[in-house]
C-alpha cells in the first residue's frame, strides 16, 4: 500500500529517470528471444498501440514520460479505496495479516 501511495502522491524525477533507463535497457534483451518478442508485442498491442514496440518508438515513448504524467496516471488508475488484493494461501494462515485492509 505504501508503494501505491508513493506512485500516486510523490514526485521523484531521479527515481523516474532511473526507471526509464532500466526499462529501455531491458528492451534490448527482449529482442534476443522470439518468445519474449511475441509476449512483449501482445502486451503492447493490448495495452498501448502496436507501433510502441517497433523501432525506436518504444524508447521514445518511455523517454517522453515525465513526473507529471506518472503522477496523473497514478491518481487516475490507482484507486486505493477500491483496490482488490488477491492472496492465494490457506485463509487461517493469512487472515490476521490482511484483516486490517478490509473484508476477507
Amino acid at each position: 500500500m505504501y508503494e501505491f501511495k508513493r506512485l500516486r502522491d510523490e514526485r521523484s524525477r531521479d527515481e523516474l529517470e532511473e526507471c526509464k533507463r532500466s526499462i529501455v535497457s531491458r528492451f534490448g534483451f527482449v529482442l534476443q528471444n522470439p518468445v519474449e518478442i511475441i509476449n512483449s508485442w501482445l502486451t503492447v498491442k493490448i495495452f498501448w498501440s502496436a507501433r510502441a514496440i517497433t523501432g525506436n518508438h518504444y524508447s521514445d515513448q518511455v523517454a517522453q514520460s515525465d513526473v507529471d504524467t506518472i503522477q496523473r496516471m497514478g491518481k487516475k488508475y490507482v484507486d486505493l479505496d477500491h483496490l482488490q488484493i488477491v492472496v492465494v494461501v490457506t485463509p487461517k494462515e493469512v487472515r490476521t495479516a490482511v484483516d486490517k485492509y478490509g473484508t476477507v
